[in-house]
């Protein structure tokens, strides 16, 4: 009983879900008692969704690249499916790499996946930045460590070049979830054939139209989406409203990076086979990680260039609602880059950080005012929104 009245309250307070329980009499030949929980018949999804994961010098020169995510591997483990953007070539054969062209090895990509990412974008402005040859490596790496996990997912590199847009399927409490990551933007055209890269008009609309195809084929659709201006705290024009025609053509999140910085997110009303739906829309989430704050001093704390170091991790709760899942709550657990006594760049939670006692009067003043400058960018009035630790 006492494990019933637990789940219950779970219930309850994750999702609004209400619980009921009947308690019959004991049959004769057993003093049993039988418990009846009325719940969904689908659990609750978490899904995490965090920026960039950048390469620069500091990042791939530090020892253990598993400290980057010691921090935050507790709050990823709560999650059924974590979605990162990998900004950089994987190519084993070819040399470490920062700006302007990045590359890494796959043991860069393998800690990330030790965190606990599973789902990863491939197409963004670097995917090309050793033109084709480059785009082939990073797709022959991705093959290689799905082969190591074959719960990893990586989307954004087509498999031949000319070849439609392509859709991952997850399989997960019996949901079919669908994800497709695309790009506006290429560094480098060399190669483009191979990447989701949609530039022009006529690609643009294309892709509204794959997505109006695919959406019955799926429970839930998500599109990773790389563009923007970078730098900005708000979404350019064009790229707000064809985010906003994703979600009106079947996406239920667009999740957006680029701008290495954050934007808002944005709940929007949209219509399905089934009635009205909430589509879930984060501009920009900012760099998960990088080593764009690497220089800054305590008293940077507002220099345009600190908004690199915030980002957040989102908590999006999914529950059932008749026949697909609904967006129930949206989490921001934001986070900061800090930089450790070796000078190793890591991920840090920003308010647990704050709260710890072990940062000197300098940095706590910055950190502090850093979080002040967040909450706009990380919490709304909507009531779907919530900032937590």
């Amino acid at each position: 009983m006492t494990q019933v009245r637990a789940l219950c309250a779970l219930l309850i307070l994750v999702g609004g879900v209400g619980c009921s329980q009947t308690v019959t009499s004991p049959a004769a030949d057993t003093d049993i008692e039988a418990v009846r929980v009325l719940r969904p018949t689908r659990p609750p999804l978490v899904l995490h969704f965090v920026g960039d994961i950048m390469a620069h010098r500091p990042n791939f020169n530090m020892t253990g690249y598993d400290r980057i995510y010691a921090d935050v591997t507790g709050v990823l483990a709560t999650g059924d499916l974590n979605f990162a953007n990998l900004e950089f070539v994987v190519d084993p054969d070819r040399e470490l790499s920062s700006y302007p062209t990045f590359n890494v090895h796959p043991d860069y990509v393998e800690a990330a996946m030790a965190a606990g990412f599973q789902v990863f974008s491939l197409a963004n402005n670097h995917t090309t930045d050793f033109g084709a040859p480059g785009v082939a490596a990073t797709y022959r790496t991705a093959l290689a460590l799905q082969q190591q996990s074959p719960d990893t997912v990586f989307s954004g590199i087509r498999t031949d070049a000319g070849k439609d847009f392509q859709l991952e399927l997850l399989e997960l409490h019996g949901w079919k979830i669908g994800f497709t990551a695309i790009t506006g933007m290429l560094n480098d055209w060399r190669g483009r054939e191979r990447v989701q890269f949609t530039f022009f008009d006529h690609e643009r609309e294309a892709f509204l139209e794959w997505l109006a195809t695919v959406r019955p084929t799926v429970d839930y659709l998500i599109v990773s989406y790389h563009d923007g201006v970078e730098y900005v705290t708000r979404p350019h024009r064009r790229k707000q409203e064809y985010m906003r025609r994703m979600a009106d053509a079947g996406a239920d999140i667009v999740w957006g990076h680029h701008p290495h910085v954050l934007q808002p997110m944005e709940r929007r009303v949209v219509s399905r086979q089934d009635g009205q739906a909430d589509a879930l829309i984060i501009y920009s989430a900012g760099n998960f990680i990088s080593s764009q704050t690497w220089f800054l001093a305590a008293d940077d704390y507002d220099l345009p260039r600190a908004y690199t170091g915030d980002s957040a991790i989102y908590r999006v709760l999914l529950s059932q609602h008749g026949a697909r899942p609904r967006l129930e709550s949206v989490q921001t657990v934001p986070i900061t880059h800090f930089i450790t006594e070796d000078y190793a760049v890591v991920v840090r939670r920003m308010i647990p950080l704050i709260d710890s006692g072990q940062l000197d009067e300098h940095w706590q003043t910055y950190y502090e005012r850093r979080l002040e400058r967040m909450r706009p960018l990380l919490f709304s009035p909507d009531p779907l929104h919530q900032l937590t630790k």
